[in-house]
């Protein structure tokens, strides 16, 4: 599997090629402030999955969006390296080659780059969303955290497929986002998802588990404004990965 450079002229952010099963796939990666100064460091890293529009094979079209959008305005906000897979076209999240293709490269990348295997992010917009969802279900104990913004909920919640967060899952920080103005995600089922998370989890309430609804971003600027959160950034960064007594 091959990783082969194509800078884009951007400031710390660059695009790569990777071979993952006969085909050839474009990625994103953008590194923090200071990476090359502090080379022993050990960095978070933030795995972030598109939403649908953002295939191709160029690896930019899903930086135009999503978080990288919230990194090229302010990269202090997200002090971590994100990287960024690109789907081809006719590819979707929900498929099991995409998120194989996601893990594959992620531990490609963390051959090449010096990561804090404690502070692995997964975050996803719109149909990202749902893979992101659909991913830390595969892999629970792999990621520190998961931030889902604008996701479609409808599968997970007639397939009762959170019940992996009330087990193997249990001890994942989820933070949800979503916004009343969104007029493609029906908002009141991300409060479905948070009430059923808290009742798998027997809780209550949890710094653990937030939702955050925004009042008046439709569907395109919610996949972007909630990235620019400060609030949710910290809260993101500061998790660590619980490992099992």
């Amino acid at each position: 599997m091959a990783v082969i450079p194509v800078c884009d002229a951007r400031a710390e952010l660059s695009t790569h090629t990777f071979h993952f099963r006969g085909q050839t796939y474009a990625y994103a990666l953008s590194l923090p402030e200071g990476y090359s100064s502090h080379a022993d460091q050990p960095w978070p890293l933030i795995l972030y999955l598109h939403g649908a529009g953002k295939s191709g094979e160029d690896g930019l079209l899903p930086t135009r969006s999503g978080i990288y959008k919230a990194v090229e305005g302010n990269p202090t906000l997200y002090p971590a390296i994100v990287l960024i897979p690109q789907l081809k076209e006719h590819m979707y999240w929900s498929d099991q080659i995409s998120l194989d293709f996601a893990l594959a490269l992620l531990d490609e990348v963390k051959t090449h780059h010096l990561v804090d295997e404690n502070r692995i992010y997964l975050s996803g917009a719109s149909e990202g969303a749902l893979g992101s969802w659909r991913l830390a279900m595969h892999r629970p104990k792999l990621f520190a955290a998961l931030v889902t913004v604008a996701s479609p909920f409808i599968m997970l919640l007639r397939n009762d497929e959170l019940r992996v967060f009330g087990g193997e899952g249990s001890q994942l920080p989820i933070w949800i986002s979503n916004s009343k103005g969104d007029g493609s995600i029906p908002y009141k089922r991300a409060g479905a998802v948070y009430r059923k998370l808290l009742e798998l989890r027997r809780v209550s309430s949890s710094p653990r588990l937030v939702l955050k609804e925004y009042e008046d971003f439709n569907h395109s600027q919610i996949c972007t404004e909630a990235y620019k959160d400060p609030e949710m950034a910290e809260w993101l960064l500061t998790q660590k990965r619980r490992r099992a007594p």
